[in-house]
């Protein structure tokens, strides 16, 4: 999988596409040690938490296709300020064939930042966190 099959959705509209991401997630542990434990510590596993940084690159409305499909910075940022609920998917851009895999994740951007350099695109990253993540895989038939 490649940055460029990394999609960003409000719902079922494009909003950005990205150059690279990670998807992070770590899982509490719960203390059970007791005075019976002796000196091991001893815990279960609980809930998982996902976490998410994309990196993406800075885009104008520079046609009327990605006008029209609201793939632009602008677009991404105003759902960061409006705490709008965003679809990650991780994917080959066409249909999946069999044994390929996708990742979708359901949640909200928690931070963004603006990068600009001499001769170079401008790009910004974003992080934040999902409340639902799921991974599917194409079976063999």
């Amino acid at each position: 999988i490649f940055g460029d099959n990394v999609f960003v959705y409000d719902g079922t509209t494009l909003i950005a596409c990205g150059k690279s991401i990670s998807v992070n997630s770590t899982r509490k542990e719960l203390d059970t040690t007791c005075s019976g434990s002796g000196d091991v510590e001893q815990a279960v596993v609980g809930k998982a938490k996902y976490t998410w940084d994309i990196d993406i690159l800075w885009r104008q409305d520079g046609t009327s296709t990605e006008a029209t499909e609201n793939i632009t910075s602008y677009d991404f940022i105003t759902k960061y300020q409006n705490k709008t609920e965003l679809t990650l998917v991780i994917k080959n851009s066409g249909t999946l064939a069999a044994g390929e895999e996708s990742y979708t994740g359901v949640g909200f951007i928690t931070n963004f930042k603006l990068q600009g350099t001499v001769d170079s695109v401008e790009s910004f990253t974003a992080s934040g966190f999902f409340n639902s993540f799921a991974v599917a895989k194409v079976a063999y038939s």
